[in-house]
């Protein structure tokens, strides 16, 4: 089991490098976004005729 500093420490998320391990969950709380969910997916494709790739 890795702790959550050491997960922290590990994690580098910039514009130009991702490197470590990432906690998505720690991104979304950090950045104040939410998760890409059926709802979301739903709403973008009105917007791109339907055909999204992820």
């Amino acid at each position: 089991m890795v702790n959550e500093n050491s997960t922290e420490e590990n994690m580098v998320v910039t514009p130009w490098e991702v490197r470590g391990f990432v906690d998505y969950d720690k991104l979304i709380k950090k950045f104040g976004t939410k998760p890409f969910d059926e709802n979301l997916q739903q709403r973008l494709a009105k917007f791109t005729d339907g055909d999204l790739h992820y």
